[in-house]
């Protein structure tokens, strides 16, 4: 009984590690997106301001 309790909190830890590295991994994308669109948006921004310069 012990041994089967051991080996199912195992399975449930890399079950939510399983998880939550997946859904961290969704948000990475997500947010390297954004960021490279905001960086984009920066970009484009900078340079038609320094042409008004």
């Amino acid at each position: 009984m012990c041994v089967s309790l051991v080996e199912k909190n195992i399975y449930t830890h890399i079950h939510l590690m399983a998880a939550f590295l997946h859904s961290t991994k969704c948000k990475m994308i997500y947010f390297k997106n954004l960021f490279f669109r905001e960086l984009r948006i920066s970009v484009e921004y900078g340079r038609s301001f320094y042409q008004h310069m």
